[in-house]
């Protein structure tokens, strides 16, 4: 069976379910209260008819007793008839008149004998009564009884509802519009009061989402809103002061791990161009050269696991123990290697780790000696156009504290060029989510080899850039280009100094927030 994802309902505004729920029950109050009125009034009018038949019954008995003594029933027949003809033309078609005189039922010719037998029991029969019965067969009457004679006159409930149902209605759709009224001044009176300041203060929350800090709310009208709004402002000021102090102390941190990079260092026999661009204020990628005491240089790039704050820590570290075993008179790579794994893992967090690519370049024999600890493979470009690849020659940093590395070691020739790289490079993806991958930067490097190494540098950043597009870096990038340079003459020249604080990358690299690019020939 299929089951279909659950669609969360967007909620509705507060705004919104006030009036819902108001307009509601003003709506059943009002209807409520327009039934009963009208219910009401029909009752008011059939009681006022009884009133006027009964009074009709008074003024019809003493016409009758008078012309009963003179001129006898026929007399009273032809009255009978002549006064329902004119009700009936008037606006009554259903005014009846029976009279009981001396025993003698009279009533008007247009009765029917069914209906005349019916209205004798109605309107003829005990007082107490009338008033049900006549409920019961839809009829209202009133009775008048006085020496021997009778007299009963009625209407239908219909006819009298009839008559004054258009003035109820008239006075009913008066209520009705001041109702209306009545309502749409509470439903203004909650958009002003509720709705139209719940925006605002939505907006300036909205402002603050959005980095705006310090963004300050309105004043309200309203104790609960105004108090709302101060705890709002005083919310956003406090996070523009955290947000200033924190700028403070990322721009330190910033200067100081610029200042762990090398700066103005130029290796023998060796051009040098790099490029430095934390995804973050601060990164987790390493790179140094070091001078060895027995005339070598040691050549470093780290990548410690996430970027930011934590990975910056982590690349202090490795600066520090590297910088401590460089100084020994008597250094060797593997054990290096082997000593900055086990004081790593000692200090850093569990679940951490780092890569590592060292080597160990020796300008008198044209060669690097290297240990690779899971780091990305470094790409050797030789000058013939051939590609070779530095391959990792053990585990990463921090995962075993008794780990064992080889070592292995390449002779260069002039314009060889070895590309160190942090994963940033190759896990680089565009707006779809794909990888600019190890192949595309190696065709890259490839196609960049007759430019100098701070050109060839810098077009592989902005084949970088242009590949990720909008997209922002998910993680620090580092390239270091080593170039073999075996001419007599040495130079050194410095394409960009490290960068201040307030200095702005490439623009190729929009978007990163800093860059390091330095030439150093040997």
């Amino acid at each position: 069976m299929k089951v279909w994802p659950f669609k969360s309902r967007k909620p509705r505004s507060i705004g919104l379910q006030l009036l819902l729920a108001v307009n509601l029950l003003l709506s059943i109050l009002l209807g409520g209260l327009l039934f009963w009125q009208y219910e009401e009034k029909m009752e008011q009018a059939v009681r006022e008819k009884r009133s006027s038949l009964t009074d009709e019954a008074i003024a019809v008995h003493a016409a009758v007793a008078h012309l009963s003594e003179d001129h006898g029933a026929s007399s009273v027949q032809r009255y009978i008839d002549t006064v329902c003809q004119q009700m009936r033309n008037a606006w009554s078609p259903h005014h009846h008149i029976v009279v009981n005189l001396a025993g003698t039922l009279l009533s008007d010719r247009h009765t029917q004998s069914g209906s005349c037998s019916q209205l004798v029991d109605i309107d003829l029969g005990p007082q107490e009564s009338t008033a049900e019965t006549a409920h019961m067969t839809r009829h209202v009457s009133g009775t008048y009884s006085e020496e021997g004679v009778s007299v009963a006159v009625s209407e239908t409930t219909d006819s009298i509802r009839r008559a004054a149902r258009k003035d109820i209605l008239t006075q009913l759709g008066m209520y009705g519009l001041l109702g209306a009224l009545a309502t749409a001044t509470v439903n203004v009176m909650l958009l002003r009061i509720v709705e139209s300041p719940l925006k605002k203060l939505l907006t300036v929350v909205d402002q603050i989402s959005t980095g705006q800090l310090g963004t300050q709310s309105p004043t309200f009208h309203t104790r609960e809103m105004q108090q709302l709004a101060s705890g709002i402002n005083l919310m956003s000021h406090r996070l523009s002061e955290n947000e200033r102090e924190r700028r403070l102390q990322m721009h330190k941190a910033r200067q100081i791990q610029q200042h762990l990079l090398p700066n103005g260092i130029r290796l023998p026999h060796l051009q040098t161009a790099h490029v430095f661009e934390p995804a973050d204020d601060v990164a987790g990628d390493y790179y140094d050269f070091l001078p060895l005491p027995n005339g070598t240089w040691l050549i470093c790039l780290a990548d410690v696991t996430g970027h930011g704050v934590p990975a910056a820590m982590g690349a202090a570290m490795l600066k520090t123990l590297l910088l401590a075993e460089a100084e020994s008179e008597s250094f060797d790579l593997l054990s290096t290697v082997q000593n900055i794994n086990r004081r790593f893992a000692a200090a850093i967090l569990p679940g951490n780790f780092a890569s590592m690519f060292l080597g160990c370049w020796n300008p008198a024999t044209l060669e690097m000696t290297y240990a690779s600890a899971g780091h990305e493979p470094a790409i050797l470009l030789r000058a013939s156009g051939t590609i070779e690849e530095l391959e990792s020659t053990g585990l990463l940093l921090g995962i075993d504290p008794d780990a064992q590395w080889e070592q292995q070691t390449v002779k260069l020739s002039h314009a060889d060029r070895i590309l160190l790289f942090s994963d940033g490079a190759t896990e680089s993806q565009n707006i779809d989510g794909q990888l600019f991958g190890r192949s595309q930067l190696t065709t890259a490097l490839a196609s960049h080899s007759a430019c100098g190494s701070s050109l060839a540098v810098t077009n592989l950043c902005r084949n970088i850039a242009e590949y990720r597009g909008d997209s922002p870096p998910h993680d620090d990038l580092t390239l270091v280009l080593l170039a073999c340079d075996t001419s007599p003459t040495e130079t050194t020249r410095k394409t960009s100094a490290p960068h201040a604080a307030n200095d702005k990358p490439p623009h190729f690299l929009a978007g990163s927030r800093k860059l390091k690019l330095i030439l150093t020939p040997g």
